[in-house]
């Protein structure tokens, strides 16, 4: 769609930020010495699209206690890892100038909570890219805002900066529970449910990163899980690991094709819609809404999902019916719908028979794809 944020992954638990950035391990001083952030943002709007933004956090852990061991065997047993080395030590290298304790945290902080300079510091950061940068969504890895008080004002900053930019707030921001000020989201996991608030989930057509032994989900599967989470109030945001170079796979062009043939025709009933009074019909894919609760998840043609836009009910059958469509829902008695359906549709293509009889309406639909 026009307004879907396009979303790079700005900063991992390595604590090395894509842009350039008031911390000094960075892409524009350390690495390919370019602005990634600034390349995905103006790729985003030339296509149209919103910028979005995620940040991982937690690096004093991630790395921890790992990054103050050594090997156990071998030609480099008991040779201290980086964890351990400071600024002092880059003396003639080629990280010359820079603090490793900057990068990996202080040997303590695993132990600790940061202290009121280190949150200043991160708020400082995050704030100078929210400046610069204007993300229209701020996808935050962590289970509420970080850092204390840091993360409260850098979500403030966001909502303010867009509220001056744009007369109302535009802008999103994503953990992962359940807050007042922020959207919820579940990595690799969905409700069970049509939720009040919005909320999101964030998944990849394989795993986070690039790796030729990952095989990735089918387009039918993630086309599937689109509808499911659009019926119940939500978002997907999908991953397409990018290789070394940048680029995609042949399998992840191939599932982004699919993908947008896919909505081209069908995404009337995505866009713009929002869930319709009877979330659904058959099979609720999952239990509760658990992170990384979607797995193996079947669907037939007697699983159903709606979505609606004004008086249009759009009905996705989750697989190719091979004897019509009987949705209970759309029957005279139903209690989610009054008065009678005038005409049915197939997008792409055109009107079907049908007949609305008092338990369900019954869709004559083609016995192909």
């Amino acid at each position: 769609g026009l307004n879907s944020p396009f979303v790079l992954l700005t900063n991992h638990h390595e604590n090395y930020d894509l842009w350039d950035s008031t911390h000094e391990w960075n892409s524009v001083r350390v690495g390919p010495h370019k602005d990634i952030a600034r390349m995905f943002k103006e790729s985003a709007r030339e296509a149209g699209l919103r910028f979005g933004a995620s940040m991982h956090p937690s690096h004093t852990t991630w790395f921890s206690p790992a990054r103050l061991m050594s090997d156990s065997s071998g030609p480099y047993k008991g040779k201290p890892y980086d964890g351990t080395l400071t600024k002092a030590d880059g003396k003639g290298t080629w990280w010359e100038g820079l603090d490793p304790q900057k990068l990996y945290g202080k040997p303590d902080s695993h132990l600790r909570k940061w202290n009121a300079e280190e949150r200043l510091n991160y708020f400082v950061r995050i704030a100078d890219f929210i400046d610069n940068y204007q993300p229209e969504l701020l996808y935050f890895d962590h289970g509420d805002l970080p850092k204390a008080e840091a993360g409260i004002n850098i979500a403030a900053h966001l909502y303010n900066s867009s509220t001056k930019q744009h007369g109302t707030n535009q802008a999103v921001l994503t953990i992962k529970s359940t807050r007042p000020y922020a959207i919820k989201d579940v990595e690799r996991g969905v409700t069970d449910r049509k939720e009040e608030q919005p909320w999101q989930t964030d998944m990849c057509i394989g795993d986070w990163y690039y790796s030729e032994n990952v095989k990735y989900k089918s387009p039918t599967s993630m086309i599937q899980m689109l509808v499911d989470i659009v019926s119940k109030n939500g978002n997907l945001l999908l991953n397409i690991p990018l290789k070394a170079s940048g680029d995609i796979d042949q399998g992840g062009i191939d599932t982004l094709q699919e993908f947008g043939e896919w909505l081209n025709t069908n995404g009337e009933g995505i866009y713009g819609t929002r869930p319709w009074a009877a979330l659904g019909e058959g099979n609720p894919a999952t239990k509760g809404s658990a992170h990384h609760n979607w797995k193996n998840v079947k669907f037939t043609s007697q699983d159903i999902r709606y979505t609606c836009n004004g008086d249009t009910i759009y009905a996705f059958v989750m697989d190719w019916p091979t004897d019509g469509v009987r949705a209970k829902a759309l029957g005279k008695n139903s209690p989610f719908i009054s008065g009678t359906i005038t005409k049915f549709e197939l997008l792409g293509h055109g009107e079907l028979p049908f007949e609305q009889k008092q338990d369900h309406l019954f869709i004559d639909t083609p016995k192909d794809p």
